[in-house]
């Protein structure tokens, strides 16, 4: 970060001023408090940007778990690993019970599960790897494209949470 400093024009600022200058103590306090101590210190209270950066990374979650297990449903030789690549994107979409849509589907998945499962376990002596039955690849299509469609058309109820970090961004 130093090294790129200098790419800036004379007189060029000293770290700690160009991360005060630019906004960006207020984004990454402990990336300030690094250069001013040179080590890690405990913080007093939570920078306001610590609950956005876990709000965002849990819809990229629901994202990327979607369209991984949507890639994996229409292109693997076996879904010996579907069951758990769904309950995974299930726990993420249990920290948004406050919203109604990833609600229903969270209970779509509950009802399905357990015979979604069934389908995959492996016969002892048959060398074929677990394949879902076509009802079970189109809901999975079907799911993952509604959560990667909610997700990125950001409704109100979704894109609240979102609004003080981007009032905060706004304001610099």
């Amino acid at each position: 970060m130093k090294t790129s400093l200098g790419y800036l024009p004379e007189p060029i600022p000293e770290l700690e001023d160009y991360f005060d200058a630019e906004g960006l103590s207020a984004l990454f306090p402990r990336v300030e408090i690094f250069i001013i101590h040179g080590r890690p210190v405990d913080m007093l209270e939570n920078p306001a940007m610590d609950e956005y950066f876990s709000y965002v990374s849990k819809l990229n979650q629901l994202v990327v778990l979607s369209q991984q297990l949507e890639d994996d449903v229409q292109h693997l030789g076996s879904h010996k690993y579907i069951a758990h690549q769904l309950s995974i994107l299930y726990q993420v979409l249990k920290q948004f019970t406050w919203y109604l849509p990833f609600n229903i589907l969270k209970r779509d998945i509950e009802a399905n599960f357990k015979a979604l499962k069934a389908t995959l376990v492996k016969v002892d002596g048959c060398k074929q790897e677990p394949l879902l039955p076509s009802h079970f690849v189109s809901w999975i299509l079907n799911l993952s494209h509604s959560i990667i469609q909610i997700v990125s058309s950001l409704p109100g109820e979704l894109s609240e949470e979102l609004m003080p970090a981007v009032s905060f961004c706004a304001s610099l």
